[in-house]
């Protein structure tokens, strides 16, 4: 990969992912895409946060069986003030709780791995409340 920024991509021996390097951040990935999206959402001016969740956003599109938008997550920020904020968009059901408990889109077709999305995607919530 080519890049006119400064930062550089290194490949550790052994490692299974890219580190992506720049003076005033930096963004682990598995793919090189992932960081570079990351280090380009700070270069235009946008915080740790923006660029973690382009970088979740892009990691959808190029590892898609590992990440995907109708997924959960977890966000951990640490504010320059010092107080730290936890962003919890995992719903975890109950034992009591039955598929037909959850509302399915039904104008999406089916994904590649042969069901609906459920509405309201918490990928989706969780980022935007990240960065709103």
């Amino acid at each position: 990969m080519t890049s006119d920024y400064v930062y550089q991509t290194r490949r550790w021996i052994g490692a299974g992912r890219n580190d992506c390097v720049a003076e005033n951040g930096m963004v682990a990935s598995k793919h090189p895409l992932i960081g570079q999206v990351g280090v380009d959402i700070m270069k235009k001016g946008g915080t740790a946060v923006d660029a973690a969740v382009a970088a979740a956003f892009m990691n959808c599109v190029v590892e898609p069986g590992a990440n995907g938008i109708g997924g959960e997550g977890v966000m951990a920020i640490h504010l320059e003030s010092g107080e730290d904020i936890i962003v919890d968009y995992v719903g975890r059901p109950a034992q009591s709780c039955t598929p037909d408990m959850y509302e399915l889109s039904e104008d999406v077709e089916p994904g590649w791995m042969g069901w609906r999305n459920v509405k309201n995607d918490a990928n989706v919530v969780g980022h935007k409340a990240c960065v709103t």
